[in-house]
């Protein structure tokens, strides 16, 4: 039997480290073992990247980039690629928001899924105009989908796009991965360890938790921080790196394997996501230190609170808040929060159901 065939289009993938990309990656090579023909068309964010490879079964095309906007990135051969290899696909998952998706166009006996990742922000001028434009692109994109795939309902109820996409709306949780039990990484035998996983972004907090941690933390505690350092957008990993050489309880970790992630989890007391604002749509890394039985202190973001609020393993705290972050991290306890959360719960993360709802936006 002929396979069904499904171009999967973003503007980053695998390798670059990001929710993301990892989403992509992830349903890709899903996709691959129910037995589809899964391309993906993507920008050639690092020009030591091949133009074309083949990955666990997965056909890949990157396109050479002509410049970048901020994050964005625009590039004719995007288009050039894209048209080619739309012609004999079933199905195009695009994954917003993405600056070319409203210009994109979808043959009528195609079905058109979106992944709606998250809104640009609007806290600065630039991040004004892209936003701006962006959401012109994902309306026009929306206009023509079957279906929009949230990562939560709260995300799409807080987003720009909810009166565009309520009625084609569908809520599926990103692929997560459940850390096997393991024996700690990073030991403290007279403090706590609290720990931070995630690309150097100013939108990802780092140096906002690092400011909470040095004003609540004992002079025996430990902040792990761990993440990719290539990242694109404002990077502010200089200045974590020179925060980290002044005080000694702040460790900056390399990029760390994935094989080593459930030993990194396993360290913690904590585990904290202290994102800003609407970049940040559910938080990937969080969900894996609450399956790994962490408790994690986050932000009260639509999306983002979502895994603390159904698991009650953690503390949902208001959004750059220093003084209540600090309160938290100096008041901490992990005896006062359950070694693991109920199996029923587990399940709600597995990556077995998001499938199982992405193959029947495919039926």
């Amino acid at each position: 039997m002929k396979s069904r065939k499904i171009l999967l289009v973003s503007d980053y993938f695998y390798p670059y480290k990001s929710g993301l990309s990892y989403v992509v990656k992830v349903l890709a090579e899903e996709l691959v073992k129910k037995d589809l023909e899964v391309t993906i068309l993507c920008h050639q964010h690092d020009d030591t990247l091949p133009k074309f490879e083949i990955l666990n079964g997965v056909s890949i095309h990157r396109a050479r980039p002509l410049f970048k906007l901020s994050r964005a990135t625009i590039s004719f051969d995007f288009f050039y690629k894209y048209m080619l290899l739309r012609r004999d696909s079933e199905f195009i998952n695009m994954h917003l928001p993405m600056p070319e998706a409203g210009l994109l166009p979808i043959k009528k006996s195609q079905k058109l899924i979106l992944t709606y990742q998250c809104d640009v922000p609007k806290n600065s001028f630039l991040l004004k105009v892209i936003a701006f434009l962006m959401d012109i692109s994902s309306r026009a994109a929306i206009s023509r989908s079957n279906w929009v795939v949230f990562s939560t309902l709260d995300y799409m109820n807080s987003s720009r796009m909810r009166r565009h996409a309520s009625l084609k709306s569908i809520e599926i949780f990103p692929f997560v991965n459940f850390p096997k039990a393991t024996a700690p990484l990073f030991e403290n035998k007279h403090g706590r360890n609290f720990g931070y996983l995630g690309r150097f972004t100013s939108e990802k907090g780092a140096l906002f938790l690092i400011q909470a941690f040095r004003k609540g933390a004992s002079p025996h505690d430990r902040l792990l921080m761990a993440g990719s350092s290539k990242v694109a957008g404002d990077s502010v990993y200089d200045e974590v790196k020179i925060l980290a050489e002044q005080d000694s309880r702040i460790v900056l970790l390399p990029d760390i394997l994935d094989a080593d992630l459930p030993g990194f989890y396993a360290s913690l007391d904590a585990f904290c996501f202290p994102s800003l604002n609407s970049f940040e749509a559910f938080g990937i890394a969080q969900v894996e230190a609450l399956l790994a039985g962490i408790p994690v202190l986050t932000s009260d973001l639509p999306g983002v609170r979502v895994p603390v609020r159904i698991t009650g393993m953690g503390k949902v705290l208001q959004v750059g808040n220093l003084e209540e972050w600090n309160f938290a991290i100096e008041g901490f306890d992990r005896k006062s929060f359950p070694s693991s959360i109920p199996q029923a719960q587990m399940e709600l993360f597995s990556r077995d159901i998001a499938v199982q709802k992405y193959l029947k936006l495919l039926a």
